[in-house]
């Protein structure tokens, strides 16, 4: 006998965010695709960083949060959403430094309110107070979703039940990034005259694309160029981006003489106009704290190269398998780096084999749907969890 097939309830789901980034429309707009899901995202405007977009696919609103002495911040939807009635289940942002989260959860387990608690999991660098804090407050959650597994094993060490905890892998849509890389490939001629008219045709070349912060140690890269041009005199170094560090690159550059090797070509947004950068490099030169531009780098090709300190950086590193996708550099000297690119770069099959991994790597594993599925799934368990 065929066995019934029940359909999927339609759920309510409200998920509560810090901001509405660009790059997480996609993930929205896949989630609300799902059958019998009516999703709303309520999110802020950030303090820090560009404002909010709006969204594409799905329905959201925007609030205005309160930042409280001491780092704490207010914000209103987790309170409002987790009242009896206000949606099937409710999505919340894992900021242990947000108010009214933990009075809200205790709400939710009285109430049994299917409730799912949504990020990182951890702090880079935290004190085991604050671990300890993280844990004890995700133990409230009916679910909690991570960015990776790695972090998964973690929280299955101190005792989570493995049932409830589930990964989302952080993704970026490929999309847009593999029709501009196939529409400059198809256009050989205009590529070579995008190389021609910014020195990048003699080449080899280094791309960087961040913010210029601290902790990414841009001016490693400045290091490491230095001793590069050494052995390779038509070395170009692309630095695509803006930050606090601008100022003190750029004088770093000036003052070892390298504007003929360095590159600052600013703020660019929009694939079509970045493909032709990453498709004429040779490598993806992150000095350290790499996250969400690894994605975007594997998406063109481009084999990795960052440091081995991969608990100083974010969540996608799990992306990345030295010397099959990517290339890991020890600690942080420029030495090192400098080495590590040079390697890479006397050896071209060594470098397309790795290139080759790093695109498979993204449009089979770290992908919009992967993504989705990991909080579909969440969502689903909770609301079986108090609906059975």
């Amino acid at each position: 006998m065929t066995p019934i097939q029940h359909p999927l309830p339609s759920l309510r789901v409200a998920i509560q965010q810090p901001a509405l980034p660009r790059y997480r429309v996609p993930f929205f707009r896949e989630v609300a695709r799902r059958p019998g899901i009516d999703l709303t995202v309520y999110h802020a405007d950030p303090v820090l960083g560009p404002p909010s977009v709006p969204p594409d696919g799905f329905a959201a609103q925007l609030v205005q949060e309160k930042i409280l002495p001491g780092g704490l911040i207010w914000h209103p939807p987790i309170a409002t959403l987790t009242r009896r009635g206000a949606c099937d289940v409710v999505v919340l942002a894992g900021n242990i430094r947000y108010l009214n989260l933990v009075p809200a959860m205790l709400r939710c387990r009285r109430q049994r309110i299917p409730c799912v608690l949504w990020g990182h999991g951890y702090s880079k660098g935290e004190r085991k107070a604050m671990w300890k804090a993280r844990l004890a407050v995700a133990r409230l959650a009916t679910a909690v979703v991570l960015y990776n597994h790695t972090t998964r094993r973690r929280y299955l060490e101190e005792g989570f039940d493995p049932q409830r905890v589930f990964v989302a892998l952080n993704a970026l849509e490929q999309e847009p990034i593999q029709n501009a890389r196939q529409s400059w490939l198809d256009r050989p001629a205009d590529l070579a005259e995008f190389r021609r008219r910014n020195n990048l045709d003699k080449g080899p070349v280094l791309l960087f694309v961040s913010r210029l912060y601290h902790e990414k140690k841009p001016e490693l890269m400045v290091e490491a160029t230095r001793l590069l041009v050494q052995r390779h005199p038509t070395l170009r170094t692309i630095i695509i981006g803006k930050g606090d560090l601008e100022p003190a690159v750029r004088q770093m550059v000036r003052d070892m003489n390298l504007e003929p090797n360095v590159l600052f070509a600013g703020e660019i947004y929009g694939e079509d106009k970045l493909a032709p950068y990453f498709l004429s490099s040779d490598l993806f030169v992150y000095p350290r704290r790499i996250g969400l531009s690894l994605l975007h780098a594997m998406g063109y090709g481009l084999p990795i190269v960052t440091s081995n300190a991969l608990d100083t950086s974010n969540p996608e590193v799990e992306a990345m398998r030295d010397r099959d996708n990517a290339w890991l550099y020890p600690g942080e000297d420029p030495k090192d780096l400098a080495d590590a690119v040079s390697h890479l770069l006397a050896d071209e099959p060594l470098r397309r084999r790795l290139g080759e991994n790093a695109r498979r790597t993204v449009l089979d594993e770290f992908n919009i749907p992967r993504m989705a599925d990991g909080m579909e799934q969440a969502i689903r368990f909770a609301h079986r969890y108090y609906h059975p």
